[in-house]
């Protein structure tokens, strides 16, 4: 029976059988005249080729899906490309707050793309999973005996940011050891890497007088923000391809670090002040444990530079960032999946 792991982001699917190397695909699709002609790195393609024939579709949206038929055919041609058949039983991750009418959609897109058995996983989870198997060093560095027994993630998406504190303990079921996962606070920030381009792409309209299209607002980004303003040093700046406002002619200009401060900043703030209240609702005896040991950033978030500093300076809390940040959720689904080390871990069947 063929089980896939699947973590469907905002930005990109990660998806891997057991055992297997973990696969990577846009989560884009390309739609012309007669419906959706490409998914996955193949719509850029197209949509470069067709100029103006074919038109660009993100199926998935803060973290939900907009897009039924064109995020089926996405989830089939993943689907078929990680075991190379058009059936396969799911385990899939979901943000923390998922609405019923939410899952179902889930549950009929997942079907029609060929999902048998459907299983979900809340993202703090299947991270916290994957934090306590995957990124011992990271334990090692939180906790004097390397041994992860309850956890703070914040999980840094392009569509959504998920914080969660998280128990793990142990138990003994016979002779055999079970690890024992649940939520004990979370939230789920309806607040994404793409709404901080929009935020982006907004202030260079108001300031510089520009439009810029998601992508290029995206490498500049990639570039140029930074988590903590930037003060004394070099000043950095990054060339964008963009269009006058009033003329409509096509420019390049010149974006310096400090411009993105502002965007950058309230984004920030938004997260922390989540984190905060995520720790607020924490039991007082788990949570002591949390500030004592610090939290995990992980998802393509994690990458921002100072990310770390900015959390620190507003919440307190040591920050460990794993080398396999982008990876964590679905390495958790794997070790769900196997169970590995006897995990227990919260789940929903959908079908």
């Amino acid at each position: 029976m063929d089980l896939i792991a699947l973590d469907i982001g905002s930005s990109c699917i990660r998806a891997a059988v057991c055992g297997g190397d973990i696969m990577r695909f846009p989560t884009l699709c390309a739609r012309g005249s007669d419906g959706v002609c490409a998914v996955g790195e193949s719509a850029r393609i197209c949509e470069r080729r067709l100029c103006g024939a074919v038109s660009l579709v993100r199926p998935i949206s803060n973290g939900v899906i907009v897009d039924s038929d064109a995020a089926a055919e996405l989830i089939a041609h993943v689907i078929g490309e990680v075991c190379g058949k058009k059936r396969a039983d799911i385990i899939c991750s979901v943000p923390y707050d998922l609405s019923e009418f939410e899952l179902s959609t889930l549950r009929d897109v997942l079907a029609a793309a060929g999902a048998r058995n459907i299983t979900t996983v809340e993202k703090p989870l299947a991270a916290a999973a994957g934090a306590h198997f995957a990124a011992a060093d990271i334990a090692a560095e939180m906790t004097p005996d390397g041994d992860l027994d309850g956890v703070l993630i914040c999980d840094i998406g392009a569509g959504t940011i998920e914080i969660g504190a998280v128990r793990m303990t142990e138990s003994i079921a016979g002779r055999a050891k079970c690890i024992n996962a649940d939520i004990a606070a979370a939230s789920s920030l309806r607040l994404s890497g793409d709404d901080l381009n929009e935020a982006i792409a907004s202030c260079l309209r108001r300031d510089r007088g520009v439009e810029a299209d998601f992508d290029a607002v995206e490498r500049l980004k990639c570039v140029l923000a930074c988590a903590v303003p930037y003060s004394d040093g070099p000043l950095v700046s990054a060339a964008l391809r963009c269009v006058d406002s009033v003329t409509g002619l096509e420019r390049e200009i010149k974006v310096a670090a400090p411009e993105l401060d502002e965007p950058v900043g309230e984004h920030i703030a938004q997260i922390t002040h989540t984190i905060i209240g995520v720790l607020e609702q924490t039991p007082n005896g788990f949570c002591d444990g949390i500030r004592r040991g610090g939290m995990i950033v992980c998802g393509g978030g994690s990458a921002m530079k100072n990310i770390s500093d900015a959390v620190y300076g507003d919440t307190g809390l040591d920050v460990f960032i794993p080398s396999n940040a982008y990876d964590l959720v679905i390495n958790g689904l794997l070790a769900a999946a196997e169970r590995r080390g006897g995990l227990q871990i919260p789940s929903h069947r959908l079908k």
